[in-house]
């Protein structure tokens, strides 16, 4: 109106186009169903599940348990509707000690053949005294992390030494964002060594004092996988637009973070893991696998204490093991149904997740398909002698035991109905026999085969 003249700015924006992600809609329903009955069978507040390629970085899965529906969105829970894959911090516990073995491999400290001794399974760092849950004595350091031997963790770290160690939680990405193309991810928590306190760096080493998301701990795993290469984390795959090219959006940041060597050593170890140690119930048929175990006791924010009452129990595996094509990391909120550690809750959902997956993605096996009749191995379901996870660490009252189930004022004293099942195929197909010990087994056999006779 009075005649002044404006600078004008035309910026040319993008057409609208379609985004293409790198989830796959058939393996993420495959996930959602096997989390939501691993959480039912573990009597779990809730569960989620990261599902990686570890030579593109691409999510092809990412799942939680219990979730909402967002049609009837004034019905749902709050707590259900944040994506705990990325937002919820907890204690990794005993799957942090690719981070202590590593740091070790990576000065050539020792090999997987070399031996450690566990002495009487405790030490003592800073006053503060850690024990382990049965005595190994002296072993090679693959069986140390076949056992999750808290004392000789704590031992490799502080050989260590803390520079080292926190170089290397840095490099694996941990107290920073993955970057990962989704809102509200949280970076963890890593205080620097100025904040540490004289028995940090041997807690560390178990997996305590440390914050981590599941994507964070999953992304460290796909980098052993990918012979010490990390890549970003990433689920946008491309954008198309009509008529154009598809534009890849997504350039995932690489870096060698350990030596291929050290890769390979380690998945040495992890497959020990599944073999003979904590993680035996995560064995795949036609398929070799490696990973670890993990089982923490939840921080309470309000005691600023450890909750022996609660734990956190993972596994984060891959698949096959010497060229894995998969890194599964599968994590459980206070589970309260059995032993309620990582190698019983949460090792069968890998496995579950794992063999459909690869059989979806047309892998191809790496180890004999068993065909024979099958009669599963029977585990206890307090831990006892070899199948016991990890030592736990009380950073209050300044000792060490593992959680005993019998003694937690929330675990429930019961044992597994074991079924055995006589299936039959009326085409004439060979018999199989199975213990079940879980109600949604016989409901996935009903599903799977022409006729089913129980026996009680």
């Amino acid at each position: 109106r009075l005649g002044r003249v404006y600078e004008e700015t035309i910026v040319e924006r993008d057409l609208p186009g379609d985004v293409f992600l790198t989830l796959d809609a058939d393996l993420q329903f495959l996930v959602e169903q096997a989390l939501e009955r691993g959480v039912r069978a573990a009597e779990a507040r809730s569960g989620f599940v990261v599902v990686m390629r570890p030579k593109t970085g691409e999510i092809l899965a990412l799942a939680n348990y219990p979730t909402f529906d967002p049609n009837t969105i004034t019905d749902a829970v709050s707590e259900n509707m944040s994506n705990k894959a990325i937002q919820f911090i907890y204690s990794p516990g005993s799957v942090f000690k690719l981070i202590t073995y590593g740091a070790g491999l990576e000065k050539r400290l020792f090999t997987p053949t070399d031996e450690i001794d566990s002495g009487n399974g405790t030490i003592t760092i800073a006053d503060h005294k850690f024990t382990d849950s049965h005595t190994i004595g002296r072993v090679s350091y693959s069986q140390a992390m076949a056992h999750s031997s808290n004392v000789c963790a704590i031992k490799t770290g502080m050989r260590v030494g803390r520079e080292d160690f926190f170089g290397l939680v840095q490099k694996m990405g941990f107290g920073a964002k993955t970057g990962v193309e989704l809102p509200a991810e949280t970076q963890g928590i890593v205080r620097p060594i100025s904040r540490w306190n004289g028995d940090s760096l041997a807690s560390m080493s178990i997996g305590y004092e440390i914050g981590v998301t599941a994507l964070q701990m999953t992304s460290a795993f796909a980098t052993i996988a990918n012979n010490g290469i990390r890549i970003q984390p990433h689920i946008i795959k491309e954008i198309r637009r009509s008529g154009d090219q598809p534009k890849v959006v997504t350039q995932p940041k690489q870096n060698q973070v350990v030596t291929p060597e050290t890769a390979q050593n380690l998945r040495t170890m992890f497959k020990q893991v599944v073999l003979t140690g904590t993680g035996r119930r995560a064995k795949l048929n036609g398929y070799t696998a490696a990973g670890k175990t993990g089982t923490a006791w939840k921080f309470n924010a309000k005691t600023k204490s450890v909750d022996r009452s609660k734990y956190i129990s993972s596994f984060i595996g891959m698949a096959p093991a010497d060229d894995p094509e998969l890194v599964i990391g599968i994590v459980m909120d206070e589970p309260k149904s059995g032993a309620r550690d990582g190698g019983t809750v949460s090792a069968p959902v890998f496995q579950e997740i794992a063999q459909l997956l690869l059989q979806q993605l047309k892998v191809m096996p790496d180890a004999p398909i068993r065909q024979e009749s099958l009669v599963a191995e029977e585990i206890p379901e307090s831990p006892v002698g070899g199948s016991v996870d990890e030592t736990q660490v009380d950073n209050k009252s300044g000792t060490g035991s593992k959680p005993d189930p019998k003694k937690s004022p929330v675990a429930k004293d019961k044992v597994k109905e074991l079924r055995k099942t006589e299936v039959k195929n009326v085409t004439g197909q060979p018999k199989l026999t199975a213990w079940l010990s879980r109600p949604h087994d016989v409901a996935e056999l009903f599903r799977k085969i022409e006729r089913v006779k129980i026996e009680t």
